[in-house]
């Protein structure tokens, strides 16, 4: 145990030739090789970290369009829904102003169907009374008028009649 403690002369001096001998040897054969290896990894670590920082640009650019896109999206829908509202009212109104021109088409029909019905009935009425007067002033007479005379007292009292009637 003592040589631990104590190294001889020569021991220190092999040693000592024997690291620096390896030390050339290492750094003529070895260094280069290690340094390379060493920046090749500090390249590609450098170019892996430069890749992560474009990819996280690219993904936050693409987050961004997606974003005004759904925006977009949005605001299109909203004017599909707003579009979709008006049509919406104008066919309403358009199918109020059909019925209204409708039933004022039906009321216009039924009032002009109501005149030539009560036109048709005072026509009808005054052919009737014609007939009722002729009864009437044949037994008042009792031949006593001439088929002339009688035409000319019905036509007298149907103008009469129709002036009462149409006032």
């Amino acid at each position: 145990m003592d040589v631990l403690f104590h190294p001889e002369t020569g021991l220190i001096f092999w040693s000592l030739i024997s690291f620096l001998l390896l030390f050339v040897l290492l750094k003529k054969i070895a260094y280069k090789p290690i340094l390379g290896m060493l920046e090749k990894r500090e390249n590609k670590i450098k170019e892996s970290l430069d890749e992560a920082e474009k990819t996280r640009l690219e993904a936050e650019k693409l987050f961004a369009d997606y974003q005004k896109q759904i925006e977009n999206a949005r605001k299109e829908a909203q004017q599909v829904i707003e579009q979709g509202r008006v049509a919406a009212e104008g066919i309403k109104k358009e199918i109020i102003e059909s019925a209204n021109k409708e039933s004022k088409r039906m009321i216009e029909s039924a009032q002009h169907e109501m005149t030539s019905e009560k036109e048709k009935i005072i026509v009808e009425l005054q052919d009737k009374m014609a007939g009722l007067i002729i009864d009437a002033s044949s037994k008042v007479v009792q031949k006593a008028l001439s088929k002339k005379d009688h035409l000319s007292l019905i036509k007298e009292y149907t103008a009469k009649l129709g002036d009462i009637c149409e006032g």
